[in-house]
């Protein structure tokens, strides 16, 4: 399980940190690394956690990009929400964010055998706040132009 997996994929990432093994093959990889270790394990598709899936594969550029990438997205999502001031439950909607974005980081830890649904749906789930949050706030920047005019 994890406990084989992982030390392996620390191993991968301190051999290649900068560029990693190479997309897709981790899975070669994770077989060559444990007969070096004489360490037994069946196949295995992927690490079982997101970070270090990455940064095997593809090295500390691709992380940071990754990483990038949410935190941009949610700095753009609690941005949006904190520029509306007339929504009901907006404190709710902050919340249900937050719990998102805490499941999706949960979830990168311990991804199991249902790795690219999940990442799908959390994608799904981030997108549809961020059209949410953009779509609120330009209700209501339409509002205080109407009601201007």
């Amino acid at each position: 399980g994890r406990n084989i997996i992982w030390p392996q994929a620390i191993n991968m990432i301190k051999d290649y940190p900068l560029v990693g093994v190479g997309i897709g093959t981790f899975q070669l990889e994770l077989s060559n690394y444990c007969k070096l270790s004489n360490v037994d394990l069946r196949i295995v598709d992927y690490a079982l956690n997101t970070y270090l899936q990455i940064l095997a594969e593809n090295g500390i550029f691709s992380f940071v990009f990754f990483i990038g990438f949410y935190i941009t997205l949610f700095i753009i999502i609690f941005n949006n929400l904190k520029k509306i001031h007339q929504i009901r439950n907006r404190g709710f909607l902050i919340i249900i964010i937050f719990i998102i974005f805490t499941c999706l980081l949960m979830f990168n830890f311990v991804s199991g055998t249902n790795y690219f649904e999940g990442q799908i749906l959390y994608s799904f789930l981030l997108i549809l706040l961020l059209l949410l949050s953009y779509n609120l706030k330009n209700n209501e920047t339409y509002e205080k132009l109407k009601n201007k005019l």
